[in-house]
């Protein structure tokens, strides 16, 4: 399964790398994070260590993978769905630590759009480090 990830700064790395372990994941994110990440690889520290083998870019438009996970902070939202619009994916995921993700990514998109929230712990410690802080309740 192709999966990207747009806004792969803490929690979407941290999402990404756990879904690259059995899957291809494109993370989409800024610099410095991504230019790292591609050329070094993504290390994930705590609650589980791994070296995480995901893609990486900076170009969010025109992104073709199914699913796509929304992980940028709310008021990024609907900018990350103008770009999914420009792409092709069937299915998005909007995730985050709070409530009602789904709203502004469906009203850009004709594609399936499932909001989800999540109590997983992370942080990004380097461009190329994300440390999983801890376990927490994913629901879509």
């Amino acid at each position: 399964m192709q999966v990207a990830v747009l806004g792969a700064g803490s929690l979407g790395s941290l999402v990404g790398g756990v879904l690259a372990i059995d899957h291809n994941v494109t993370l989409v994110g800024r610099e410095p994070h991504v230019t790292p990440v591609r050329s070094e690889s993504l290390r994930v520290l705590g609650t589980e260590s791994f070296v995480a083998h995901t893609e990486a870019t900076t170009e969010d438009e025109g992104v073709a993978a199914d699913p796509a996970l929304v992980t940028t902070k709310a008021f990024d939202t609907c900018a990350a769905a103008a770009a999914l619009a420009t792409g092709a994916v069937d299915t998005v995921l909007s995730l985050g630590n709070g409530l009602c993700y789904e709203v502004m990514p469906a009203e850009r998109l004709t594609d399936t759009v499932v909001g989800g929230t999540t109590a997983l712990g992370a942080t990004l410690v380097s461009p190329e480090r994300v440390v999983w802080l801890g376990r927490g309740e994913t629901v879509a």
